[in-house]
C-alpha cells in the first residue's frame, strides 16, 4: 500500500475530528511514538506528552471534563510535511461550570503517512501574549501591512511561504525582501476586507489565522483567501513567518474556516 500523502493525512483527521471521532483519529493516523506539545502545562498533565496511549489518556481526559456543545473545525492548511488546522470550541468546564468559548491553532507535522508530532496555539490567562503580536494583528486589520514590516520585523527575517509563485520563491530573507513582497501583494490586489484571528501563543511563537476578500486586479475577480500564519519571536522582534494554505483554484478559493 502507497505511503499516504500529507494532505491524505490532514483530510481524514480532519472529517474525523467533525465527527468527534478523535479515539479513532489517533488511533488510525498517529505515529506510535507521536509527540504531543500543548501551549503550557496544566496541573493535570504536562505540556509535552510521548505515545499514542499517553495522547489517547489526554484526549479521554478532556473529553471526560469538559460538556461539549459544539466544535467547528476548518479545512486543513498545508506547508510541505506539515498542516495547521484551526478549532472554534464552545465548552463548558464540568469542574468548573465555565463556559468557555476556545480557539486554537493546531500544527501537525507528517512522516512516512503518521502524524508523528502535533502542537496547539492557543490563549490562556496565564499566558503572556508577545506585545509584538497584539501590534502585528491591530496593524494588519487596519491594512498597514508595510507598517508592521518596518516596525515590527527584524532586519534578517525569514519568510516563507508553502509554495513558490511564477513571480517569486517561496523562501525570501531581509526586512528589504520581505517588504517588497509586500508592496507586489498590495500592488497586485485590492483588498476590500481583512478579518484576522489571535493571536494564539506557543512559547515563542504565536499563530493567526488571516482571511481577506479582496480583487485580483489582473483578473478583476473577486475571492476570499484564509491562510494560517506561524511567527517567531526574538528580541521583541519578528525573527520569521510561516504561511500554510492550499494552493488556490481558478475563482481564487481556499479552505472553509
Amino acid at each position: 500500500m502507497p505511503v499516504q500523502t500529507t494532505m491524505d493525512i490532514a483530510n481524514q483527521l480532519v472529517a474525523l475530528c467533525r465527527e468527534r471521532k478523535f479515539a479513532e483519529a489517533i488511533n488510525t493516523l498517529y505515529a506510535d511514538d507521536i509527540v504531543s506539545v500543548e501551549a503550557m502545562e496544566d496541573p493535570a498533565m504536562p505540556a509535552r506528552m510521548e505515545g499514542k496511549e499517553t495522547v489517547l489518556g489526554k484526549n479521554q481526559w478532556w473529553f471526560d471534563n469538559h460538556e461539549i456543545h459544539s466544535i467547528t473545525v476548518s479545512d486543513p492548511f498545508p506547508h510541505g510535511d506539515r498542516f495547521a488546522v484551526y478549532f472554534d470550541d464552545d465548552i463548558t468546564s464540568k469542574e468548573t461550570g465555565e463556559r468557555i468559548h476556545m480557539q486554537e491553532v493546531a500544527l501537525y507535522t507528517v512522516t512516512d503517512g503518521k502524524i508523528t508530532h502535533e502542537e496547539f496555539f492557543y490563549q490562556c490567562p496565564s499566558q503572556v501574549v508577545p506585545e509584538v503580536a497584539n501590534k502585528l494583528v491591530e496593524l494588519c486589520n487596519q491594512g498597514k501591512n508595510l507598517e508592521a514590516v518596518d516596525t515590527l520585523y527584524a532586519d534578517d527575517i525569514v519568510s516563507i511561504e508553502a509554495m513558490s509563485d511564477p513571480t517569486m520563491p517561496a523562501r525570501m530573507e531581509g526586512i528589504e525582501a520581505i517588504r517588497g513582497k509586500n508592496e507586489w501583494w498590495l500592488g497586485n490586489h485590492e483588498v476590500h476586507e481583512t478579518c484576522i484571528k489571535g493571536p494564539f501563543p506557543h512559547e515563542d511563537r504565536f499563530a493567526l489565522v488571516e482571511s481577506f476578500e479582496m480583487t485580483v486586479k489582473e483578473t478583476g475577480k473577486r475571492c476570499k483567501m484564509t491562510e494560517v500564519a506561524i511567527y517567531t519571536v526574538r528580541d521583541g522582534k519578528i525573527a520569521q513567518e510561516q504561511f500554510f494554505y492550499q494552493e488556490p483554484d481558478d475563482q481564487c478559493q481556499t479552505p472553509n474556516v
